[in-house]
């Protein structure tokens, strides 16, 4: 790499946000020792606890009250109530216990203030380096590290009891909160509300509500302990090194530890010896029990558990004779360790030589870890062998099996006995390497990588935060090179046209921040940490945010790609039907983000039901106010993406003609046949029956003619083929029939249907003028008349003979 492309390297603002978040637990570790070494004593907050402790207690007393009153009620009360009394009284029970609880953990968490603020004390002691009123030994600075290393192994389980109240915490506040919605339903309940069921239901969401207070008590002292604990492992850590500069390991001491060595050496002699002892007797009733064996028969189950208890001894002893062996050499190793802490102690070596010890511990310790991981796999070998002979049943004679049992407990205890004692050298020889590193200068360039990778920091060593980075640096890769594969899948697919979606998708994967790839990767990198609750839960909230924010805009993007690249494929591309798709665009982008936003509030703990709930009335009173208006707006978008018309649509709806001229939002504009504008909403016109004319193929045409009665009969069987010949011989028409269809009042009426093969109106028009008068003239010519309004009148005159005269008078 050159100077230049060093340069850009450090102008790269992604590696400066990854080194930001990989380098944030540090910075809060720091602030909070600053903060914990500078904080005082808060009087006040004593005060506040006292306080809280003393209502607490007079809350616990009123309780007892009701008690009293609740058992005088039980006395007089009926079997009904009587059930109901006594639900009360053990929930009353149950709160005061809360209480109780409550009490303690307010106590508790003035003990850890307490102790915290000593720890404290005792650290800005320490930093002021005062010279110690009498002088220490080696074994209180043994002891300092031990009890170091022993609270630095229960880092894990203080976290997972920080993990475990939040559980609970969650929990009470599940409960709470159904027990309130129980109450509510109660209360809400229509006809009367029986006053024991309300008491007892008010009693238990006071009782969740009390549960929920303590386990968040719970919770604070979890996570003060957390703290506490953290102080406490600085406080151990600047002990060792205070007593690592002021310990002395005098003569008379190194004695002691001779003494007791040669001590311990001469019991385990004894004890070999011994132990040869037990094996020749133990493999003479092995060598009888085969014998037995050998003379039983196969169904003997007596012989052969004995003769596997016998074996079983042999082993327990060999076992017992090599451990002893073992250990022998394991003292002679500490012994000699001894030797040279002395040494060190009282710098009596030659300095060459300190490095050559060092190495020979290094390699020791190795060794030692070797044996002791093979060591726990004979230990869980030989547990599984005790879990199945406890399995067995033997009849008449458990004897065999509980000696069995007995020795594999006895194999198993004496592994245990060799780990611990190689724990105890091992521990020895990282003394020495300690104490030679304190009192020398003269690292090798291996020790000198040793101590930097084993240097802790934030609860972490150096090679834990870079076990952590490489995690992170290569989930970042893998991530950057997955979108870079997908985009040129994608661009491909696009290309070759190999599915309809590609370019939507394509678009969707290109907006994959980097950013989301940095926290993403910061997220799996802390999964390999030992963190403290408050920096977990920060970075598990910043990546549920930006996790949300990254799906946000991965459906934004879609969201806009469908709509105006697969809607508008079904679209006209006119001015109105993408001002539709961008009001479709707006829609569903506030409404994808509404939920985003109210997702990343509820992650980060904000409690979104309250917001919610306000959200919905708003929402509710505002499309009340806005009732026709959104009306009009969501009918626009069914014109626009059902297409019942579009712009140049001549259509029919009531007593309307017009030619669509714009469709807008809230209304649509047509030109009518007379020339002026009508204005329609956009609601009102798709509530009514709307005819499209422009989507009319071909039009039918029915019409009627009428002729005389007095037309002959030879005539009026011609008429229809000469309709059909006069309809057939027009351009752009489709004769279908022609009949004699009925006696008129005053003509023989005949019905012509044919279809005008176009739907403009004047091409019908001009047909139906050309037909009508083909048919005059062809009437003209064949002599028929055309049958018109007309009203006979007939006269019928009768001869009526005169009177006589002599009849009249």
């Amino acid at each position: 790499m050159n100077i230049n492309e060093a340069i850009s390297l450090t102008r790269n603002p992604s590696l400066w946000l990854l080194l930001f978040f990989l380098m944030a637990p540090f910075n809060v570790a720091w602030s909070q020792d600053a903060q914990q070494a500078t904080e005082p004593e808060n009087s006040t907050e004593y005060a506040t606890l006292d306080q809280t402790i003393e209502a607490i207690t007079e809350r616990r007393k009123a309780l007892e009250n009701e008690r009293t009153e609740i058992n005088r009620r039980l006395q007089k009360a009926s079997d009904q109530d009587s059930e109901l009394l006594q639900k009360q009284l053990a929930l009353l029970e149950q709160t005061a216990a809360t209480f109780t609880a409550q009490i303690i953990e307010l106590n508790r968490s003035q003990e850890l203030d307490a102790q915290k603020t000593a720890d404290l004390q005792e650290i800005a002691r320490l930093e002021k380096e005062p010279e110690p009123e009498k002088p220490f030994s080696v074994l209180d600075l043994d002891r300092a590290r031990e009890q170091l290393a022993i609270e630095s192994a229960r880092v894990k389980v203080v976290r997972a009891k920080v993990d475990f109240a939040k559980e609970g915490l969650a929990q009470t506040q599940l409960a709470f909160k159904q027990t309130q919605d129980k109450l509510t339903q109660i209360q809400n309940q229509n006809g009367a509300i029986e006053p024991l069921l309300l008491k007892a239901a008010e009693l238990e969401n006071a009782l969740a509500e009390q549960q929920q207070t303590l386990r968040e008590l719970e919770l604070k002292n979890e996570e003060k302990t957390f703290s506490v604990y953290d102080t406490h492992l600085d406080l151990l850590r600047r002990q060792t090194d205070y007593l690592q500069q002021h310990a002395g390991f005098n003569s008379s001491e190194l004695t002691q530890k001779n003494e007791s060595i040669r001590k311990h050496q001469f019991e385990l002699n004894r004890d070999l010896s011994r132990l040869n002892d037990q094996q020749s007797k133990a493999q003479s009733l092995l060598d009888q029990a085969r014998k037995r064996l050998e003379a039983a028969s196969f169904e003997d189950i007596h012989a052969i558990e004995e003769t596997e208890a016998r074996r079983l001894e042999l082993e327990a002893l060999k076992s017992k004779t090599d451990a002893a062996q073992r250990e022998l050499k394991l003292i002679s190793e500490r012994k000699e360790i001894w030797q040279k802490r002395h040494a060190v102690f009282n710098e009596s070596v030659e300095q060459q030589e300190l490095p050559n010890w060092r190495s020979h511990s290094n390699s020791a310790i190795t060794q030692i870890e070797q044996e002791q991981a093979t060591i726990k796999l004979w230990l869980s070998d030989w547990q599984s062998r005790l879990n199945a002979v406890g399995s067995k049943t033997i009849p008449d004679k458990p004897i065999w099996e509980s000696r069995q049992s007995e020795h594999i407990q006895s194999i198993i205890g004496t592994l245990t006995e060799l780990n611990g004692a190689m724990d105890e050298s091992r521990r020895l020889h990282q003394y020495l390497i300690e104490d030679i590193n304190a009192r020398t200068s003269q690292y090798n360039l291996r020790d000198r990588i040793k101590s930097l990778i084993n240097m802790e920091i934030n609860h972490n060593s150096l090679l834990d935060w870079f076990y952590a980075f490489a995690i992170a640096s290569v989930t970042f890769i893998l991530l950057f090179v997955l979108r870079w594969f997908l985009i040129r899948g994608l661009r491909h697919a696009a290309e070759r046209k190999h599915f309809s979606q590609a370019n939507e998708i394509l678009s969707t994967v290109k907006r994959a921040n980097l950013i989301f790839f940095l926290v993403v990767a910061v997220f799996f990198a802390s999964l390999s940490l030992t963190l403290d609750p408050a920096t977990d839960a920060t970075i598990a909230k910043i990546t549920k945010v930006v996790i949300a924010l990254q799906i946000a805009i991965w459906l934004s993007g879609f969201i806009r790609a469908w709509i105006f690249r697969i809607l508008s494929r079904k679209t006209k591309r006119d001015g109105a039907s993408m001002g539709a798709l961008a009001i479709l665009n707006f829609i569903s982008q506030v409404l994808l983000w509404a939920v985003a936003l109210l997702l990343i509030l509820q992650n980060i703990g904000i409690d979104i039901t309250a917001l919610v709930a306000g959200l919905g009335i708003g929402g509710i009173a505002v499309a009340l106010a806005l009732q026709r208006i959104l009306s009009d707006l969501f009918a626009s978008l069914s014109i626009v993406l059902d297409k019942p018309f579009v712009i140049g649509d001549f259509v029919n709806f009531g007593d309307f003609f017009g030619t669509i001229e714009h469709i807008g939002v809230k209304t649509t504009r047509l030109r009518s046949l007379t020339g002026e504008q009508i204005i329609c909403a956009n609601g009102e016109l798709l509530d009514t029956r709307i005819r499209n004319y422009k989507r009319m193929q071909e039009r039918r045409v029915v019409f009627k003619l009428g002729v005389v009665y007095d037309t002959p009969y030879e005539k009026l069987q011609g008429i229809p083929a000469m309709l059909k010949a006069i309809v057939e011989k027009r351009d752009k028409t489709r004769f279908d029939r022609a009949h004699f269809f009925q006696y008129g009042e005053f003509s023989l009426d005949f019905e012509i249907v044919y279809y005008v093969l176009s739907p403009d109106y004047g091409v019908y028009m001009d047909a139906q003028q050309a037909i009508n008068l083909d048919i005059y003239q062809q009437f003209q010519q064949e002599g028929i008349e055309f049958a018109y309004p007309t009203q006979s009148l007939y006269v019928h005159n009768k001869t009526v003979s005169e009177p006589k005269l002599s009849e009249i008078g």
